[in-house]
C-alpha cells in the first residue's frame, strides 16, 4: 500500500499517453464524435486533441514519480499540474478556433 498512489498515477498516465499516441496514429476518426467538431483540417485538429490528452497524461506520470519520494508532494504536483493543463488547454482551444468551420459561418452572417 505504500506505493499505491504512484502505481495508480502511473497506470492512469500511461493509459492517457497510449490513447494520445493512438489518436496521433489513427487521426480524426479516433476522436469520439461527441468530443469532435466540424473542422477543415482534420489532421491538425487530431494533433491538437492528441497534444491535450498527452499533456493531461503527463501530469499523473510526473505525480507518480514524485509520489515515490513523498505522497504529499505527488498530490501537490498532481493538483498543480491539472491547473496548468487547464490553462494550457484554454490556450490550445483558442488557437484551434482558427480552423473550425463554425467560426467562419458566424462571420459570414
Amino acid at each position: 500500500m505504500e506505493y499505491a498512489f504512484s502505481i495508480i498515477m502511473f497506470a492512469l498516465g500511461a493509459g492517457l499517453l497510449i490513447y494520445a499516441l493512438f489518436i496521433r496514429a489513427a487521426g480524426f476518426e479516433a476522436i469520439p464524435k461527441n468530443y469532435s467538431v466540424s473542422v477543415k483540417d482534420k489532421k491538425r485538429y487530431a494533433n491538437k486533441f492528441a497534444l491535450m490528452i498527452a499533456l493531461l497524461g503527463a501530469v499523473p506520470v510526473a505525480a507518480g514519480m514524485i509520489g515515490l519520494l513523498q505522497v504529499w508532494a505527488g498530490v501537490i504536483v498532481l493538483v498543480g499540474g491539472i491547473i496548468g493543463v487547464c490553462a494550457s488547454a484554454g490556450k490550445i482551444t483558442r488557437i484551434s478556433e482558427e480552423f473550425t468551420d463554425s467560426s467562419e459561418e458566424k462571420h459570414d452572417e
